[in-house]
């Protein structure tokens, strides 16, 4: 789920992007010839959510060879958009209201 600030706590919805939350004024430089044929360009950054966990085993056989056992609990992921390299070409906000007018 992309969320416009990271949570506090477990989201209990997604909150839908809109063109407004796209704040940089142009494309990324390493998309720009390819500029026009995207509707969007997002910047995000994903992390583990603070509740998960890890733990980690230490085990070593007969012959002593180390080796770890790792257990993760409870995985799950957030995202949060980046705003200011997020980019919305202006031209995809004339055709979704276009779609939406018949205009």
């Amino acid at each position: 789920m992309w969320t416009r600030q990271p949570p506090r706590h477990r989201p209990s919805a997604i909150v839908l992007l809109t063109p407004d939350d796209f704040q940089a004024q142009q494309s990324p430089s390493d998309l720009k010839a390819h500029a026009d044929r995207l509707g969007a360009a997002l910047c995000g950054q994903i992390s583990i959510n603070p509740s998960s966990g890890f733990e980690a085993r230490r085990q070593v056989s007969e012959d002593g060879e180390i080796s770890y056992l790792v257990h993760i609990r409870h995985l799950r992921f957030m995202a949060q958009i980046l705003p200011d390299c997020s980019w919305w070409n202006p031209q995809t906000r004339t055709r979704a209201h276009a779609a939406r007018t018949g205009a």
